[in-house]
């Protein structure tokens, strides 16, 4: 990181200290061993912001992580990543709310996009895959096993109209998959 020479501290009440780094960034919060540890608020130059919990110098714990282009997640981060259960929101308006796992959506989660489009069921390495149901922005509705954000083999699809033998092969609609850069 930077050398205690490189840094201009402000020791503050109750252990509390705000640091000021050469290229812009900012730390205010608790410190322990001379690492970021406990609550605090780092603010980088770029104008993305993190409040929240710290563990010898990563974000860990429960904390929100807003970035200026207007995307934010809020939940639980393990060394610095997103792991947990969180909400992410994009700045397009889509929002996944379920289990993260070393910053991919993993787990049980609800994806719903803007378009209306909505995806409930089992994600792996931030794909739709496992039990879910995709609700289309037609109400079309998708029941069944996913594979790499597709339908995989049979399942349960419902447009209003039943088919005779209610289960069929479900056609491929990909879920897309979501970027946390």
């Amino acid at each position: 990181m930077y050398s205690e020479d490189d840094v201009i501290g402000v020791t503050g009440p109750d252990g509390q200290e705000t640091i000021f780094f050469p290229n812009g960034d900012r730390y205010n919060g608790r410190f322990k061993d001379d690492c970021f540890h406990g609550y605090g608020e780092y603010t980088w130059v770029n104008g993305n912001e993190y409040k929240g919990y710290f563990y010898e110098n990563e974000m860990h714990g429960k904390g929100v992580l807003t970035k200026k282009n207007g995307e934010c997640y809020v939940g639980e981060l393990l060394n610095g990543m997103f792991d947990g259960r969180g909400r992410y929101t994009w700045n397009n308006g889509d929002v996944y709310e379920g289990r993260f796992q070393k910053n991919e959506m993993h787990g049980q989660g609800v994806l719903t996009k803007k378009n209306g489009r909505r995806y409930d069921g089992e994600f792996k390495d931030g794909m739709c895959h496992g039990r879910g149901i995709l609700t289309l922005g037609d109400r079309t509705i998708h029941e069944g096993i996913f594979e790499d954000d597709v339908p995989n083999g049979y399942g349960h699809e419902d447009s209003g109209t039943r088919h005779p033998e209610g289960v069929r092969k479900m056609p491929e609609r990909k879920c897309k998959r979501k970027t946390y850069t």
